[in-house]
């Protein structure tokens, strides 16, 4: 009987905290037709594998523990497995209004899939396809939805700010204006298992005109928890395509993207003067004005906690992947408001052919204290180095 070999060889940079990928063999079924369980056997030990659902090359996860980081190559035999994980790590729980995913009984997120609009709010700020909230491991909540001061800053979300469609200027951030919008359209897999959770999500980036509606870009998000350690971490794999049959011009522009709105209490205002214990930063830069504009691997933010027990401080990062377009991307860092967003416009224009694709990869991760530049650091060269991987087959 033949077997499948997964050779799995991590360097120093690679990290337990992130999961493991690789590409499912086309040729391993389960031997019952059934759905079924499967693990990584070798080496001491077994490890649980989860095939994803209608991820980018059929891909499966693992976790490996850290003594396997040594730089060396290890090899398992992939095989199914009656071990079935009494505990899955994170759990799921959609509703007709959202997608909820846990970390055991603590929420990690929120997201966000029949539009969201609070009372007294203008309607054309009724917005979906976004995270909200967004928490850290002992549940501070570290986003903002419909704050004040930007109404149209929706948690974590995407969207394009100075865009031409044709020879028409849609705003696809700035909802005021009532040219444009971002909505959720469709939940593809919202789903748990012994390794992992896993939301994908389609979405539309929606144009407003004399003849009504259009779809301009169509996306997907793609969310991966991994289950790290003292933080919250997950993986947000964007792939927008251009569906009109226009080019479609994300203009130059001094923000616009992929952002975070953190949460109001951590305005920087005449109120609350330059404080100290806000810090929005990069991991080149130390404070906001210098960092914004430049190129950043990531960008986090920390602030005082709103509990009156527990931890003190807490906060919010995105890291980028060196694969993204114009990676390392600009950063806009906000002068007072506590929001960022990676911005790769801010230098030059991207143009979408119809049809074209843009693919945009980043890592989320929450925490109960202040930044700790290292640990992000370390993150940051983990997720650019992922392990190495290579499938073989033994025997007859």
């Amino acid at each position: 009987m033949k077997t499948t070999t997964v050779q799995i060889q991590a360097g120093n940079d690679s990290s337990s905290d992130l999961l493991v990928r690789f590409p499912w063999p086309d040729d391993v079924k389960s031997s019952s037709g059934e759905q079924t369980s499967w693990a990584l056997h070798g080496q001491g030990g077994s490890w649980p594998v989860q095939r994803l659902q209608g991820s980018e090359g059929n891909e499966a996860v693992v976790r490996l523990p850290q003594e396997f980081y040594d730089g060396n190559a290890h090899s398992f035999q992939l095989a199914e497995t009656s071990e079935v994980a009494s505990v899955r790590p994170f759990v799921v729980d959609q509703d007709e209004a959202s997608v909820r995913v846990m970390r055991g009984e603590s929420p990690v997120f929120i997201y966000h899939t029949r539009p969201v609009l609070p009372e007294g709010i203008e309607s054309w700020y009724r917005r979906s396809g976004h995270i909200h909230p967004l928490l850290t491991p002992a549940g501070q909540i570290v986003s903002d939805d419909f704050a004040p001061d930007h109404r149209h800053q929706h948690g974590l979300f995407f969207a394009w700010v100075n865009t031409s469609v044709g020879d028409r200027a849609v705003d696809f951030w700035n909802q005021a204006k009532q040219q444009g919008t971002v909505r959720h359209a469709e939940t593809l897999v919202a789903d748990s298992g012994p390794v992992t959770a896993q939301l994908k999500t389609r979405l539309e980036h929606i144009a407003f005109g004399k003849e009504g509606e259009q779809t301009v870009l169509e996306e997907t998000w793609d969310i991966l928890l991994h289950p790290a350690k003292e933080i919250n971490l997950f993986e947000v794999i964007s792939v927008q395509k251009n569906v009109s049959k226009e080019v479609v011009t994300l203009n130059q522009y001094h923000y616009g993207g992929f952002a975070l709105r953190a949460k109001r209490s951590w305005l920087l205002d005449s109120k609350n003067g330059d404080r100290s214990d806000v810090v929005l930063r990069t991991n080149a830069e130390t404070n906001r004005k210098d960092g914004n504009h430049t190129p950043a691997e990531w960008v986090s933010i920390h602030g005082p906690s709103d509990f009156q027990q527990g931890p003190t401080m807490g906060g919010a990062a995105i890291l980028g992947h060196p694969e993204n377009r114009n990676a390392p991307q600009p950063t806009r860092l906000h002068p007072q408001k506590p929001y960022f967003c990676f911005c790769p416009v801010v230098e030059a224009a991207i143009e979408l052919q119809p049809g074209d694709e843009l693919r945009s990869r980043y890592l989320v991760a929450t925490f109960d204290d202040a930044v700790d530049p290292s640990r992000l650091n370390e993150l940051s060269a983990a997720f650019a180095q992922q392990p190495r991987v290579e499938l073989g087959r033994n025997g007859e």
